[in-house]
């Protein structure tokens, strides 16, 4: 089991992951999460930051898309259908999904670090001394955040446990980022909690924590959905082989003869006019014909 606390930062980061693609960041760390590889650890602070912050997020991605969009029509138009190409609008529901899901982890599968009041004390007192997380700005819920998790780590013995924040509070400067601030060093070290760096920038989005999560050998996320491709295929294949023996047994070789005919008409993305008036004799000659199309529509793009 590897533990894992992220900073609010780097989940609202995390939601605008590529939309177009099912094997992407967002999906590989809520695979490893919802199959228990990784086991998440927040605090009641870092929820009510979550429940802040998370709609602005959504708000804030969807208008930058429709910026894009909007900028992309002025320069194609008048191309037939291009908006079915963008996807600012499909983006929205993809974003109350995530955020459902990571609801849902928050609630029923994260340990919560609760917060004891010794630790609002602690935390001002470092906030009033200028120790970090507070040594650039005042930082009282950062403060309160990372001494909650310490404690609760340390207390558990999790181990491995990564702390991942992209908050330039807990860094060693912009020249060491990667590297916990030096006023954090023992902390973590007594905890044995890991300090990670979230880069945001597009280049290399995550590349830390991703390139330290497999290292722990977790299950591929590619080979799963690969898996399940084939699992789908294969009911399928199965599944048309059933259809074809039910129909062998009821109508005259004949009629299965024709089948291969609406096979490849199944498998084009569109019919063509030719392709229309073929399944329309047919739909005529034998009702089992339009049932067959009906039942296989859809099914040979997988």
């Amino acid at each position: 089991m590897v533990y894992l606390s992220l900073d609010t930062c780097v989940w609202l980061a995390l939601l605008k992951i590529r939309f177009e693609e099912e094997d992407n960041l967002f999906e590989e760390l809520l695979f490893w999460i919802e199959n228990g590889q990784i086991c998440c650890i927040t605090t009641p602070n870092l929820q009510t930051e979550w429940h802040r912050d998370k709609g602005g997020k959504k708000s804030e991605i969807i208008n930058d898309l429709k910026l894009v969009d909007r900028r992309l029509l002025e320069r194609v138009a008048p191309i037939a259908d291009f908006r079915s190409l963008l996807h600012a609008d499909a983006a929205d529901k993809l974003l109350t999904k995530r955020i459902e899901r990571l609801d849902h982890i928050f609630t029923t599968m994260a340990m919560m670090a609760d917060c004891e009041e010794e630790i609002y004390i602690d935390a001002v007192k470092r906030n009033l001394a200028c120790i970090a997380p507070n040594h650039i700005k005042d930082s009282l819920r950062d403060t309160v955040n990372i001494l909650t998790i310490l404690r609760f780590v340390k207390e558990k013995n999790l181990t491995p446990c990564l702390f991942v924040t992209n908050d330039g509070d807990f860094n060693a400067g912009k020249e060491n980022k990667l590297q916990v601030h030096i006023q954090l060093e023992s902390d973590f070290k007594a905890a044995n909690l890991e300090y990670i760096f979230f880069e945001t920038d597009n280049g290399n989005f995550g590349g830390t924590l991703f390139h330290k999560l497999r290292s722990f050998k977790l299950p591929s996320l590619r080979d799963h959905l690969r898996e399940e491709k084939s699992a789908n295929e294969s009911r399928k294949l199965q599944q048309k082989k059933q259809d074809e023996e039910n129909l062998r047994q009821k109508v005259d070789p004949s009629f299965l003869e024709n089948l291969p005919h609406i096979d490849l008409i199944l498998d084009k993305p569109s019919p063509s006019e030719l392709d229309r008036e073929i399944l329309d004799i047919f739909f005529r000659k034998h009702p089992g014909y339009k049932e067959y199309f009906m039942k296989n529509l859809g099914n040979q793009q997988i």
